[in-house]
């Protein structure tokens, strides 16, 4: 999985990371400032966008909104099992991509927009939705792009979704965040 690690830092391997996929590894980039095509990404037209399920802007794709994206559940996938997606905490952020036609978008995001002039009499999710997960297997590669980060800023209370507190580290996490990279981690290694 690359996060956050400029394209330039891996120029040299690229096409090794390529070939791994190709031949059934897996493949997965998180979002962040350096992912993508992010402010240092430089992944638009390399062996690394060649295989992921989305293609980078040719611009700075980072999104940052303070009032923050609902997370919407698409489809079924193992990734996704077993968490309760209607409850799932908002982030603050992505990288906007372009899904590949062969791609599965497992969640998508919508901004939270407020309603009202002088102050704020509501909310309403704008029309506007983005991929937030997307998946794509060819042949035996499975490759993965989560277009927010794993950490906070853009994950924002993603870190604690859950009742329950794991430790890692010295981080205390939520246990439904932790499933959730961990499908992740399964879904790639095929476990």
């Amino acid at each position: 999985i690359i996060s956050d690690a400029p394209g330039s830092s891996l120029s040299d391997r690229m096409a090794l990371l390529k070939e791994y996929a190709e031949k059934g590894g897996g493949l997965g980039m998180i979002g962040g400032w350096w992912s993508f095509t992010g402010s240092k990404g430089n992944y638009r037209g390399t062996p690394v966008e060649e295989v992921l399920p989305v293609n980078c802007l040719p611009k700075d794709d980072r999104i940052n909104d303070s009032n923050g994206f609902k997370i919407i559940k698409k489809t079924e996938h193992p990734i996704l099992k077993g968490l309760p997606w209607n409850d799932a905490p908002t982030i603050c952020g992505y990288n906007k991509v372009n899904a590949k036609p062969d791609a599965e978008i497992l969640l998508t995001s919508r901004r939270i927009e407020s309603i009202g002039k002088d102050r704020v009499e509501g909310i309403r999710l704008a029309e506007e939705e983005n991929p937030l997960l997307a998946v794509r297997k060819v042949g035996n590669c499975r490759t993965l792009a989560l277009m927010t980060d794993a950490s906070p800023h853009w994950v924002g209370g993603m870190v604690d979704w859950g009742t329950k507190r794991v430790m890692v580290g010295d981080m205390e996490l939520g246990d439904k965040y932790i499933q959730f990279l961990s499908q992740i981690l399964k879904w790639l290694a095929k476990g």
